[in-house]
């Protein structure tokens, strides 16, 4: 087990959310070893903030054009991980990949969304912040 610090939607917020109370700060345990079928846990080092967001901050069923955050779940984005544990034939540890993930230190990817997860080809060694900026997902619609 290790320490997990993570961002959770704590509260829907009512204007601009509120750090320690929409979005707070917690810790929980995750098992490194217990890696779900098909499965990866990543490492994470960078993860976008974005606009868009703001409009996941609403209560269930809210209507908004994309799928609110659950209450009481860590917010995700767009980031940068490291594959630490690898239970899929498409990654293997070490592997540097981009793809959606929590706003943690470690996210558990089930079979379903490893699919949403690209490894890094990075031949000029650019910093890994660059793949959640100009090549990442803001870069790509601009």
């Amino acid at each position: 087990m290790v320490s997990n610090k993570r961002i959770v939607f704590n509260s829907v917020p009512s204007g601009f959310p509120v750090a320690g109370k929409d979005l707070i700060l917690d810790t929980a345990e995750v098992d490194l070893d217990n890696v779900p079928e098909g499965g990866v846990i990543t490492k994470n080092f960078y993860v976008s903030f974005d606009p868009y967001q703001r409009g996941r901050m609403v209560s269930p069923g809210a209507g908004s054009y994309i799928p609110e955050y659950p209450l009481h779940q860590p917010i995700t984005n767009n980031g940068i991980s490291q594959i630490v544990k690898s239970r899929s034939p498409n990654f293997k540890e070490g592997d540097l990949c981009s793809g959606h993930i929590g706003t943690e230190e470690y996210t558990v990817h089930l079979e379903k969304t490893v699919k949403g997860l690209k490894k890094i080809d990075n031949p000029h060694n650019l910093p890994l912040s660059y793949f959640t900026g100009v090549l990442g997902m803001p870069g790509l619609t601009a």
